[in-house]
């Protein structure tokens, strides 16, 4: 992907304000999106998978991978939110390979995507897929009546709903999705339930049967004791119960049926509190699995506690061996799954991944702090690797367990970095693996391979898509971000400057082949020729060389360029520039920058030639005015941001006015792209972009302007 894509804002004099105010909001609105930092500043997508060993509870991330029972939503690690299997594409059809959130192929989308996740219901046939974008909008698409009522979201296709009324985007720490309910937990710490199932899942205290009311409206969580539920830092839970952990350590839980680790289960309409499990430290992550029957109201729900030593705890209904005791016992109380009957207790847990968004099939996988997966439950269609049962209609009950190196296509049960735990499936993601490892049921694209068949994949197969999540990367992977993009064939023009950079970002850059078309220096790849062009990047032991190639091709310009100038006279700024030919030329667009690397429009000329064509010189002017308010705007947003606002004198005042609201601009467009970027060095950089009839374009080099 282009990591720095052409952005085109036109800053005008009614833009002044907009700017004005850009400078006054705090860093955590308007930083930079990435694969690492959310917009809320309370999430860390790093705190992930085995990478969170030694990490804590507040900013952990649960959902970088998530799967329901056929489809599957992860974080890469460009930031993008990328979806594949049932009722993944925007008109409610099946994503056979995986597929970006984004407006491209997701026609009336609007803001940046934040969080997705996805819930399945009804022995599978059904899956609904949730989204939220950075301009407080909620969206759905899938089956209906899955995750949410019909009467909140009537259609399959993709389309938007509310979020709760007074929480904003950016304050939503964690979106769980499980079949029936969403639940919000904001970063200020309240929980927020959006629910068709009981009305004891919304959690303030609702009872009676469910209603229109009760289907389509946002419940905020309230205390047994009293009070709004607070201080909440994840919300996890299954299709019949919530479970939360609190900034102190405490657990919470509400729903149908629920588990106080004491008595036995009931239905509890408020969050009460939950006997700790008795582990020493903190705890580091909770979940939830269990089974849903709504046509008679009946639930089952298992607890898990996972403490940041490794010791893992579970409690609640036994029924299919979930909670790993090595019995069918249903346990009020919390007991440690073990490796063997009457053996050690796993107290070495890097990592817990229960099947939490289907409404059935319990079972529970781990990831050990020596990397290697364990799991436990009910086995159907081989989802567990253990050989017990490949039938995708029933179930079979089987005690902790790893599965055999004869389950594995290739290479054996070791080195797992991450785990997703589906409906009908087992994902893992594996060192040094380039594809992700896919086991169970493949249907309705649900492997991502491209492919729509019926079957199921009874051993781990990495025959399926690259895949390079957030925080829990396999193996090394080169990053561009061009100055002048790839064309639309994703080939690059002679002249292209690319800015490499890799994850991890401790390694080292060589070109390895066509020395003679390009050089390298630094992470800087200056494209001079046409050809073929390969760079390595090693980081040490990770995996070995990563290499990538890159294809150069002349352009054949529609304008040559004559000098380019750029001034500063009293308040304009004057941009000049001369072309000596032009062929079908439409028109240019004036672009200004902060840093000399990342441009926007401001403002555009047309073309002087008859027709875009001609062979003689012509000349060109372009003049913008900086009104005198501005500078008075951009004084106190200075000022606010510690008492810059005089510091410039009067000569240096407009070019001072511009470069400060070119690197707001640039910022706040860097956000919505996802980038982080350099500093002003104090100048403004200029260049004139050429335009021709079919949109196609062309730069002129760069200037620097200058006071008269």
């Amino acid at each position: 992907m282009q990591i720095f894509p052409q952005i085109k804002l036109r800053i005008q004099a009614r833009c002044s304000i907009l700017w004005f105010l850009l400078l006054l909001l705090p860093a955590s609105f308007i930083r930079a999106q990435s694969c690492f930092t959310g917009t809320g500043g309370c999430q860390d997508y790093s705190n992930f998978g085995v990478n969170s060993v030694g990490r804590h509870a507040a900013d952990l991330e649960y959902d970088n991978f998530t799967s329901s029972l056929h489809t599957t939503i992860v974080r890469d690690i460009d930031g993008n939110l990328v979806i594949w299997g049932q009722a993944g594409l925007s008109n409610g059809g099946n994503a056979l390979i995986p597929t970006v959130i984004n407006q491209t192929n997701f026609p009336g989308l609007t803001g940046i995507p934040l969080k997705a996740a996805t819930g399945s219901w009804n022995s599978g046939i059904n899956a609904q897929n949730i989204l939220l974008t950075d301009d407080n909008k909620l969206w759905a698409w899938g089956n209906t009546n899955t995750v949410l009522s019909s009467d909140v979201k009537p259609t399959a296709a993709f389309g938007s709903f509310n979020l709760p009324a007074g929480v904003a985007a950016a304050n939503v720490k964690m979106m769980f999705v499980t079949s029936n309910t969403i639940a919000l937990t904001a970063c200020d710490g309240y929980v927020y339930v959006l629910t068709r199932a009981d009305q004891a899942v919304r959690g303030d205290g609702s009872t009676g049967p469910v209603t229109l009311a009760s289907r389509t409206t946002w419940a905020k969580v309230q205390k047994s004791t009293g009070g709004d539920l607070t201080g909440v830092v994840a919300t996890r839970g299954c299709s019949a119960a919530l479970f939360a952990l609190d900034k102190d350590g405490n657990l919470w839980t509400w729903g149908l049926t629920t588990w106080d680790g004491i008595a036995a289960a009931a239905t509890r309409n408020q969050a009460t509190p939950v006997t700790l499990p008795g582990g020493s430290g903190a705890i580091k992550m909770i979940g939830m699995t269990g089974t849903y029957n709504n046509d008679v109201n009946i639930a089952k729900a298992s607890y898990y506690v996972l403490y940041e030593n490794g010791s893992l705890y579970a409690m609640g209904h036994n029924n299919s061996r979930q909670l790993g005791d090595w019995t069918a016992t249903n346990r009020p109380a919390w007991i440690q799954p073990l490796y063997a009957a009457g053996g050690a207790a796993m107290n070495d847990i890097a990592w817990v991944s229960p099947n939490e968004h289907d409404y059935q099939l319990p079972f529970t996988s781990v990831i050990t702090t020596g990397n290697k997966l364990y799991n436990w439950g009910l086995e159907s269609g081989s989802d567990m690797g253990r050989g017990a049962n490949s039938n995708t209609s029933t179930g079979v009950a089987v005690d902790p367990g790893a599965p055999a190196q004869t389950f594995f296509e290739t290479g054996d049960n070791a080195d797992i970095i991450a785990v997703e735990t589906g409906g009908h499936t087992t994902m893992i993601l594996r060192k040094c693996e380039t594809n992700f490892g896919y086991l169970g049921h493949k249907v309705f694209g649900s492997m991502g391979d491209g492919t729509a068949e019926n079957g199921t994949e009874l051993k781990f197969t990495f025959a399926t898509k690259p895949m390079q999540v957030c925080g829990a990367q396999t193996l090394p992977v080169i990053q561009t971000a061009p100055s002048a993009p790839a064309n639309n064939d994703g080939n690059y023009y002679i002249g292209t400057e690319i800015q490499l950079s890799g994850q991890p970002s401790n390694g080292s850059f060589t070109l390895t082949g066509g020395a003679g078309i390009a050089t390298l220096a630094g992470n800087k790849l200056m494209l001079k020729d046409a050809g073929t062009v390969t760079v390595a990047y090693d980081v040490g032991d990770l995996c070995g060389t990563v290499t990538k190639t890159f294809t150069v091709i002349s352009q054949s310009l529609p304008v040559t360029f004559g000098p380019v100038s750029a001034v500063f006279k009293n308040n304009d700024l004057v941009v000049t520039w001369t072309t000596e030919t032009e062929t079908d030329n439409d028109h240019f667009n004036i672009e200004a920058s902060a840093d000399g690397a990342h441009f926007i429009n401001i403002g555009s000329v047309q073309s002087l030639s008859p027709g875009g064509n001609s062979k003689e010189a012509l000349h060109y002017q372009f003049r913008k005015t900086v009104p005198a308010n501005i500078g008075l705007a951009l004084g106190i947003g200075l000022l606010a941001l510690g008492g810059l606002g005089g510091v410039v004198n009067r000569k240096r005042r407009v070019p001072f006015i511009l470069i400060m609201l070119l690197g707001s601009a640039i910022f706040y467009a860097g956000c919505v792209k996802k980038e982080t970027l350099p500093s002003a060095d104090g100048k403004l950089y200029i260049r004139v972009v050429q335009v021709d009839k079919d949109g196609t374009s062309s730069c002129s080099k760069v200037v620097a302007a200058v006071n008269r």
